[in-house]
């Protein structure tokens, strides 16, 4: 990888990247001053940079940094999680930040453990204003708990997030966004053996493309919910292969305490085959009680759902669209002429259907 203008190199400040020395001292000094220069750029030459684990934090913090590019040449940042979770790069107050061209691998990671690793790239809620104009490209990730996740601890929102390119491989999340991270366009996200490949609630305004493969696991490919505040106006291309058994490829789930939800003009654009036959429904629209029982009727409301596409699946089997809560308000469906034959309108259970108007528009360029 070339880098064009002045740069500092983390190598500058003791960073050996042999995997085997602790380099994480080394990075952030290199950050430190890269941050302070007008130039703005840090640079990891290829090698495997260890990161040795700090109890209760992050292991790099970014904090009220203003342009700063940071560039891999495919350098590798690892660590080994022994318990509990961390981040790799926490970002807290930060704008006009670029990330480009590393690898994250945590090689304590276990996803049969809840919150057990570390997320790769993480915006925190913390801070005075929030994260702004973030980026993430040319990366790659392997056995993280995420690979990409903004959290509302703290409050402050963040917004115009770029993601693309992105490899993301044997993990938990892919990309997560929990009641925080606005304005969102993502292109050419991979996800391989994920749990949940994409994963928003509480936020607003999502052009997502997104291919899930040969997720074994039984966790939906794509998970929309919503705990509090409302989920509204996505716009989601996905390409799903080898989904092997589990409750569906994409479900729109509501948890309240008080049961009064709302997600809302959602629009995907489905390409779906070689689900395994195993799979329960390709779509899935439920209400849960706080204690995860799911709810016959709901208060909460689905509006302006729109589905467009291919999808092939086990008919023998699989549903298409299974309702699993009934809303006391209608909900809206709109689906292609092809899905409208596929599915069973006696089970619609509170939902009205109607046909598609037209095609999903895609993620903003």
């Amino acid at each position: 990888m070339s880098v064009t203008g002045p740069f500092v190199a983390v190598t500058e400040f003791g960073a050996k990247g042999d995997g085997i020395q602790d380099d994480r001292s080394a990075i952030m000094r290199a950050i430190r001053v890269a941050s302070q220069q007008r130039s703005g750029q840090v640079f990891l030459p290829r090698g495997t940079y260890q990161l040795q684990h700090v109890s209760g934090g992050e292991l790099i913090g970014l904090d009220g940094i203003r342009g700063l590019r940071i560039l891999g040449d495919q350098a590798l940042l690892r660590c080994a999680t022994p318990t509990g979770t961390t981040s790799v790069l926490k970002l807290t107050d930060c704008e006009d930040v670029s990330i480009d061209g590393l690898v994250f691998e945590d090689t304590s990671a276990d996803r049969r453990i809840n919150w057990k690793g570390a997320v790769a790239i993480y915006l925190s809620g913390h801070g005075e204003r929030g994260n702004r104009n973030i980026r993430v490209a040319n990366c790659r990730f392997h056995n993280m708990l995420a690979a990409f996740m903004v959290n509302d601890i703290g409050g402050r929102r963040a917004t115009d997030i770029h993601l693309a390119a992105l490899d993301i491989r044997s993990g938990y999340y892919g990309l997560s966004f929990q009641n925080n991270g606005d304005n969102v366009t993502a292109t050419g996200i991979s996800c391989h053996d994920i749990k949940r490949s994409y994963f928003p609630y509480g936020v607003t305004h999502h052009r997502i493309e997104l291919a899930a493969e040969d997720n074994a696991t039984g966790f939906t490919d794509v998970l929309i919910k919503c705990y509090g505040p409302e989920t509204a106006d996505l716009a989601i291309k996905l390409r799903s292969r080898r989904k092997r058994s589990g409750d569906a490829i994409v479900a729109f789930d509501q948890e309240h305490p008080d049961d009064r939800g709302m997600i809302r003009d959602i629009r995907m654009e489905l390409d779906v085959a070689d689900a395994d036959c195993a799979l329960n429904t390709v779509i899935l629209i439920r209400a849960f009680t706080p204690q995860s029982k799911v709810l016959t009727t709901t208060a909460s409301q689905w509006r302006n759902l729109d589905f467009q596409g291919r999808v092939e699946y086990c008919s023998s089997s699989t549903q298409l669209l299974t309702i699993g809560s009934q809303p006391q308000q209608p909900g809206i469906i709109s689906m292609s002429a092809p899905m409208l034959r596929q599915i069973d309108k006696s089970s619609l259970r509170g939902f009205m259907v109607r046909a598609a108007a037209a095609s999903v528009p895609g993620p903003v360029r």
